[in-house]
């Protein structure tokens, strides 16, 4: 525009030469380009959070209501508040612990059968009833039972143990802590600690150290129908410490807020990216049909129709979408699999429909931004444009 002649201009005779818009085709590929990373990374990180909610961690957190144990007046209360809960319709198991899914677990150092050096291992000391509460699976031997005495000093392990140790058989293998502790179960491997990090060994013990933390209810009736029943007994029982309540699917969902947050921001990226994209494309068409008004106004004469000029004008846009779709996608990949998903320990990976899904949005979206384009050019007369040729 600086070569443009004023004297020229306030006639209305400016007249641009016929060049290829290098400048500005490369920068409609550089925003198509960052605008497909953004859209591409949003998917990925929303289906990986789908994921983490979503994947089978070895335990049903559905219709699990968590009671927190704060005070030593509670903690000692245990056995009045289950049986007290358990007589509230709707509430079918009750079970403590001193930890839950989705906070991560106590580490100890331990002597297994077989080591004379310390070896680190998650620790959760649980009642009778906490494995069937959760929906735990026993793979080998046994639970915790009221009717052998000598359970209270065995152990009950997680099937990461058991590999980590080589025993192919753990049932009666002994590991000492303050005294030898006979193994008598396994149970299945299950995600106590967020999808970040792999399952771990895991100790269980019916014997706390400092009393039970929490008390698990199994519902079989909305949590919301049956809160106030608890709240009530609660009250009752413990009038001197606030009644602490959540379920365990939120609690486990809120260990992934910072990916929500994470995928929020990424969110917004995307559209100001999109927006800016929109712009330029919107800019292009306008400067370049504008270029091809007597072409299209000769087109026409010959009985051009719409649909023909639609093509010729989307055509030569579209490439550079594609082009941008072709650029943008490798390197989405490489940042998702390499900076965000090398993150968590079990992922959803990067699916093929993230791309196909950029692709097939960032060609409407062209389309969208060409049409209005189209519309003018539908309405241009060719008298108007070639009747001084």
């Amino acid at each position: 525009m600086s070569r443009v002649k004023p004297a020229t201009a306030v006639k209305g005779r400016v007249a641009f030469k016929k060049s290829r818009p290098v400048v500005q085709n490369l920068l409609v590929v550089f925003q198509f380009t960052i605008a497909i990373v953004f859209i591409v990374c949003t998917l990925v990180i929303a289906n990986q959070l789908n994921f983490l909610l979503s994947e089978d961690k070895g335990f049903n957190p559905s219709n699990k209501i968590v009671i927190a144990l704060q005070t030593e007046t509670s903690k000692n209360s245990v056995e009045v508040l289950k049986r007290e809960f358990l007589g509230i319709p709707g509430v079918e198991m009750a079970g403590a612990s001193s930890e839950i899914p989705g906070s991560g677990y106590t580490s100890n150092g331990y002597f297994p059968e077989g080591h004379s050096e310390p070896l680190m291992f998650h620790a959760l000391d649980i009642d009778y009833d906490y494995l069937e509460t959760m929906e735990l699976e026993i793979v080998q031997g046994r639970n915790f039972s009221k009717d052998f005495g000598q359970d209270k000093e065995a152990y009950i392990i997680n099937e990461a143990l058991a590999r980590q140790l080589g025993w192919d058989n753990p049932i009666g293998k002994t590991i000492q802590r303050d005294g030898k502790h006979p193994v008598i179960g396994v149970v299945n491997d299950y995600n106590f600690s967020p999808l970040h990090s792999h399952i771990e060994p895991l100790i269980i013990t019916i014997k706390p150290w400092q009393g039970y933390s929490y008390i698990t209810l199994k519902t079989t009736q909305p949590i919301a129908n049956i809160k106030n029943s608890v709240e009530e007994k609660w009250e009752a029982l413990i009038p001197s410490e606030d009644f602490s309540f959540f379920t365990l699917d939120s609690f486990i969902s809120e260990a992934y807020n910072p990916v929500k947050e994470f995928m929020y921001m990424i969110l917004f990226c995307s559209f100001l990216a999109i927006f800016i994209a929109s712009l330029g494309l919107f800019g292009l068409a306008a400067f370049l049909t504008r270029k091809r008004n007597k072409e299209i106004a000769v087109r026409k004469v010959f009985g051009a129709g719409i649909n023909r000029i639609f093509i010729l004008v989307s055509s030569g846009f579209l490439k550079w979408v594609l082009l941008a779709n072709g650029i943008a996608w490798p390197i989405a990949w490489f940042i998702m699999d390499n900076y965000f998903l090398a993150n968590f320990a079990y992922n959803g990976g990067i699916k093929w429909w993230t791309f196909l899904a950029a692709l097939l949005f960032t060609v409407f979206l062209s389309l969208f931004v060409i049409v209005f384009q189209i519309i003018r050019l539908g309405r241009l007369n060719p008298i108007d444009y070639i009747r001084y040729e």
